[in-house]
């Protein structure tokens, strides 16, 4: 364990970014298991006549994604969406 935080010293901020990315899949695994569970068999959207109701119910699944990764932030302290935004920034600014 010591190895390890030296070695993330040493790499320095990209260092949580880097174990994310090496791990993306079992630390994605829990959202990705959740998320499948929820079945939806019939949907009838009312809408209130500004078109809004169906965009709302397109929404709900990324919705529910983005609350599954902010409860894995509050719990692990590994704040994916924040890491992957930016490395995007960074990508964008050509860093």
């Amino acid at each position: 364990m010591r190895q390890m935080q030296e070695a993330w010293k040493v790499m320095g901020p990209q260092a949580k970014e880097l174990y994310v990315i090496q791990h993306i899949e079992e630390i994605l695994a829990p959202v990705v298991s959740k998320v499948s569970k929820v079945g939806i068999d019939e949907v009838h959207v009312l809408d209130p006549g500004d078109g809004s109701a169906l965009a709302a119910y397109a929404a709900a699944r990324p919705q529910m994604v983005a609350s599954v990764l902010a409860s894995l932030a509050d719990t692990t302290g590994v704040d994916i969406a924040a890491i992957l935004s930016e490395g995007r920034a960074r990508g964008k600014a050509g860093v």
